[in-house]
């Protein structure tokens, strides 16, 4: 599925990952990960972007 498609592949309520703060990129990118692992697909950084504010904007996709 393209990151940019209209009908994003849903999951089962049950079946996502626990909402939480992280410290860093690299932390999130990796638990986000493992949790896929679990449904049997990879999460990559499609895109990164810095903001007028300074801050970063960073989208994932699934590779499927």
């Amino acid at each position: 599925t393209n990151a940019m498609d209209s009908n994003p592949a849903s999951f089962p309520h049950n079946n996502l990952p626990i909402q939480r703060w992280y410290i860093s990129q690299e932390d999130l990118f990796t638990d986000i990960n493992i949790w896929a692992a679990t449904q049997a697909f990879t999460f990559i950084i499609r895109r990164s972007t810095i903001g007028k504010s300074g801050r970063p904007t960073v989208t994932y996709s699934c590779n499927q």
